[in-house]
């Protein structure tokens, strides 16, 4: 029986969560300063792991697409639009989703049915339902531009197959991807579509809750939110590998913090094909590095409430039309409250302009409360707190970043000798080889059932060898 049905829970449940956020708390403020510490989670069970290839992820994912019946699919959207006919036009494939375009017959109309791809999505049925709420909340409670949720559910859509799988029907509409060139373009045009962004990112900051996770629906009601652990990619990909890894949401930023560093680790504790002692070497110092300086993020006496975030917010997932006026914001599915610390500059869309964009939102402060107080926030940052955010939010970037962008801004060594140094304790010796050992079986593995990614190896070994020839130790 759900929580929501129990008459009980509905009051217990909500004293149980404060009572413990209380404790923690008064923990917290008792015990000083907040020291993270490595994750409880037993190496062990992350070194039996036999996480698919990238090659075996996508073949499964091909295969689950190929077995898709379009008639099904076009069944869906005639059932929901009284049975009036439809054509399929186009559909198109990402990461997670593949979406089928569909023109209404009678008069033209445009919609779309988006399904998830099983074998890349973990929970894909309630993944979904928190999306689709969480686009009727915002679409609600804001003027954030973004699809209308026409129906979502569950149906079977395959040949043969009596599985019913989750599909999400939407409005379609009309704009193009937003130009992975913006940063070439003439400094007026991109302050113009900076500008709107600003006021998007006002208004989801605005939006606050007393816990971090992803929205679920409390009832009928579009604007009664319940708060469940957060549906992210990095606990996707976790949770895909076979990794042992639960959601959870929480009522203190400690907490928060804590747990986004626990997934960080836990990226690298999964079993990779071919490490070399360099890679890994680089690895364990950068993550080690990131817990140290845990205190570049936040600080002990943040405030424990929590803001809604769209954590993919990249070219694909903003139309715009010729004039770069935003026409929506799409893919929804990963969004969650999170401390508004956590809250930062959507880096991919940003990249190099970060001074633009913080001169547009300056001169945008009066706009609103809101407004100011994002840029009294943002303005007055430190930008290696921002690198520590991305790299948190994207922990397979951890190298790139780390040692492309934020080792420079808090190191004045080289990274050979800083690298050097750290590995001059033992425990980090021992770490290295345990994690070179896992590797090694983890590739015979592979080996000994005939899956080895030739094409991936090749890749990998050129890489190595350019970088050799451009004379890079580290």
């Amino acid at each position: 029986m759900s929580v929501r049905g129990w008459s009980f829970f509905s009051w217990f449940v909500p004293l149980f969560d404060g009572l413990i956020s209380w404790a923690w708390r008064f923990f917290a403020l008792t015990a000083g300063p907040l020291e993270i510490v490595l994750p409880d989670d037993d190496p062990a069970n992350f070194s039996l792991l036999k996480p698919l290839t990238p090659k075996q992820r996508a073949e499964q994912e091909d295969a689950f697409i190929q077995g898709i019946d379009e008639e099904s699919i076009c069944a869906l959207a005639s059932r929901h639009w009284n049975n009036r006919a439809c054509t399929l036009q186009r559909s198109d494939r990402g990461s997670f989703n593949i979406c089928f375009f569909m023109t209404l017959d009678d008069d033209d109309a445009k919609v779309v049915v988006r399904v998830p791809i099983p074998p890349a999505v973990h929970e894909p049925w309630e993944r979904l339902q928190s999306e689709a709420f969480t686009m009727q909340y915002v679409s609600t409670k804001t003027k954030i531009p973004l699809p209308q949720v026409y129906a979502f559910g569950q149906s079977t859509i395959r040949h043969g197959d009596t599985t019913e799988y989750p599909y999400m029907i939407l409005q379609h509409v009309e704009g193009q991807p937003l130009d992975k060139n913006l940063h070439e373009k003439p400094e007026p045009c991109r302050r113009q579509f900076y500008a709107q962004l600003v006021d998007i990112l006002v208004e989801l900051q605005a939006l606050e809750f007393s816990a971090a996770g992803s929205l679920m629906p409390r009832g009928a009601d579009p604007t009664e939110a319940d708060i469940v652990g957060a549906f992210s990619m990095t606990m996707n990909d976790l949770q895909m590998y076979g990794a042992p890894s639960v959601r959870k949401k929480f009522q203190s930023v400690d907490q928060f913090y804590a747990d986004q560093y626990r997934m960080l680790w836990n990226t690298y504790l999964v079993p990779a094909e071919d490490l070399d002692r360099k890679t890994v070497q680089c690895e364990l110092f950068a993550l080690n590095e990131i817990k140290e300086r845990s205190q570049l993020v936040y600080q002990t006496n943040e405030t424990d409430s929590f803001v809604l975030s769209h954590p993919d917010p990249r070219h694909a997932n903003i139309l715009v039309d010729g004039n770069l006026q935003i026409q929506a914001i799409i893919d929804w599915e990963w969004s969650a409250t999170v401390p508004l610390s956590y809250f930062i500059p959507p880096p991919r869309i940003i990249q190099s302009d970060l001074d633009v964009f913080l001169s547009v939102l300056a001169t945008r402060k009066d706009h609103s409360p809101g407004h100011k107080h994002l840029s009294d926030v943002w303005c007055q940052t430190d930008t290696a707190r921002f690198l520590v955010v991305q790299i948190l939010q994207a922990p397979l970037k951890l190298r790139s970043i780390y040692y492309n962008e934020l080792f420079p801004k808090i190191s004045t060594a080289s990274e050979e000798t800083a690298i050097a140094e750290f590995f001059k304790d033992q425990e980090q010796v021992s770490e290295m080889e345990r994690r070179l050992h896992i590797s090694e079986q983890y590739t015979a593995y592979l080996a000994r059932n005939g899956i080895v990614d030739e094409d991936r190896r090749e890749l990998k070994e050129l890489n190595i060898l350019a970088q050799e020839l451009l004379g890079e130790t580290w």
